[in-house]
């Protein structure tokens, strides 16, 4: 199969025939509603994603310095800023550009950058002007009233670029007053925070996702920095190295971005996108022209950007797509599952179950895994799991497992146990004493006595030498291995012993198993 290698982009121009000027543009969420602005002159309106556009101008009236324009994710609500010197104000409009109403209650001051929440009722804008009280003003009834916000660290700046979350609770915004940086807002813009994580500088420039999460500057002359915690840290794209960064935007998930940039007199400027949240870049052979501002449609795949001399030019991005080859890794049998579809970054793709019933001798089949060694991840083939698209072709190797060997049987002999059944029994005559084995639940094939007097073993007899030795744990003061039968053995009485307590210990022995038993008795005075 064949995977492109980057996305598709075409690029077109239907700009009115006025090709001055052209400053700033804005988006709907699908890319249909467009709208934008000459710096010194009108603002213009498409309903069909920049094919055609109309002046939406007449219920402004005269031309304007417009500064700044954004959009609502359905395309109805507008809203632009405008003014030089101390002056200036907002213009809303409620039906797609159609008619326009100059809102009073508006910050009568020099309005640069202004940004929407997706239903357009929350606004917020930053003046510009070269004069004190330089503020960022909030609106949440879509512009009608405003708030200046002259919190600690939010005052006296000329705002560069405004960004809102989608529901206008987080904001971004950076400045420039002779040092520059970047703010951030998480309450609407009630309290702000000076970010260090893009350092002192200058010239920023600024998108956010939906959700605020994910912020992305680009500094003229400088780098371009990533965060994925609304701004607490950030990552530089060292892929992109200083250049003329001047406008970027983001798809509402962040994964599809656009950067502009700017050029210089040795070289043209561009357009770059990416897919992956920023990780590769990719240039979209626009047109070469002194391009201004872009924005980007929700799902990152449509662009309109505007170029000061020529207009504003609309781009339609076919993502790259890649597959995803299944390898068999040794099996003996069977076939690979086939996927001749391909997929963009980001798409979740359904693992193919072992369909071909893949086998390898000493194995089982054990899923997928990204590495031909099992080290990387491993997806189940059970044909629910999901896996994502990177921004490269995938190959899923077959995951298995050794058969661990059959155990080996050993045949362990059952040894007869000798249980004492009755107990052994002492005679006396008036010469010796015997002791007798008693009965065991076996015949013994050989026995062991042991006589004891008081608390001293006097000897020990063995019928034979069948018992080792040291199975025996009474050595008595001498050891007679013949002086004894299979059920008796006899020692002559000695005259110290009389009247004395006599113990007889015996062990009996057959088939690898032994018992034992115990009699007393005193010796009698004989």
């Amino acid at each position: 199969m064949t995977t492109p290698a980057h996305a598709t982009v075409t690029w077109t121009t239907h700009t009115p025939a006025i090709y001055s000027n052209w400053k700033g543009v804005t988006s709907s969420a699908d890319g249909t509603h467009l709208a934008a602005f000459r710096t010194n002159g009108n603002i213009y309106t498409s309903a069909d994603s920049g094919l055609t556009w109309v002046d939406a101008s007449t219920s402004i009236g005269s031309t304007k310095t417009w500064n700044g324009i954004t959009s609502s994710s359905d395309g109805t609500h507008l809203a632009a800023t405008y003014g030089t010197g101390a002056s200036g104000g907002i213009y809303t409009s409620a039906d797609s550009g159609a008619t326009w109403i100059s809102q009073a209650g508006a910050p009568n001051d020099q309005l640069g950058p202004i940004a929407s929440s997706a239903d357009g009722s929350h606004l917020v804008t930053g003046a510009q002007n070269s004069f004190a009280n330089r503020l960022i003003y909030t609106s949440s009834d879509f512009g009608v009233t405003w708030v200046s916000r002259t919190t600690s660290g939010a005052s006296n700046k000329s705002w560069i670029n405004i960004a809102s979350s989608s529901d206008g609770s987080k904001l971004a915004a950076t400045f420039t007053d002779g040092t520059g940086g970047l703010m951030t807002s998480s309450d609407s813009g009630v309290t702000w925070t000076l970010r260090a994580g893009v350092g002192v500088t200058s010239y920023l420039f600024l998108a956010m996702n939906s959700d605020g999460t994910r912020l992305v500057v680009g500094k003229v002359n400088g780098k371009v920095l990533i965060s994925s915690d609304s701004g607490v840290t950030f990552t530089e794209v060292t892929t992109l190295g200083d250049k003329v960064w001047i406008a970027v935007a983001s798809s509402s998930d962040g994964t599809h971005l656009a950067l502009i940039d700017g050029g210089d007199r040795r070289t043209p400027g561009a357009i770059l996108i990416s897919s992956d949240s920023g990780a590769t870049w990719t240039d979209t052979l626009a047109p070469t022209g002194n391009w201004q501002t872009v924005t980007s449609s929700a799902d990152g795949l449509h662009l309109a950007a505007s170029d000061y001399a020529n207009g504003i030019y609309t781009a339609s991005i076919t993502p790259a797509t890649f597959g995803i080859t299944y390898l068999a890794n040794g099996a003996t049998s069977g076939a690979v599952p086939v996927d001749n579809a391909t997929y963009a970054t980001g798409a979740a793709i359904t693992v193919r179950a072992n369909t071909g019933t893949l086998a390898k001798t000493g194995y089982t089949f054990a899923g997928w895994n990204t590495n031909a060694g099992e080290t990387g991840t491993s997806y189940v083939a059970t044909g629910a799991d999901t896996l994502t698209m990177a921004s490269a072709a995938v190959t899923l190797y077959a995951k298995w497992t050794a058969i661990p060997p059959a155990p080996t049987v050993v045949v362990v002999a059952v040894v007869a146990p000798m249980t004492p059944e009755g107990a052994p029994a002492i005679h006396f005559t008036s010469t010796e004493v015997t002791c007798s084995l008693g009965k065991y639940s076996q015949a013994p094939a050989s026995a062991v006595y042991t006589l004891v007097i008081g608390e001293d073993a006097v000897s020990t007899h063995f019928s034979n030498a069948l018992i080792p030795s040291w199975l025996v744990p009474w050595a008595g003061k001498t050891t007679d291995y013949g002086n004894a039968t299979a059920t008796s053995a006899s020692w002559n009485i000695q005259s110290s012993w009389k009247g004395k307590n006599l113990s007889c210990l015996t062990l009996a022995y057959a088939n690898n198993a032994t018992g034992s038993t115990s009699v007393s008795a005193v010796v009698p005075p004989l």
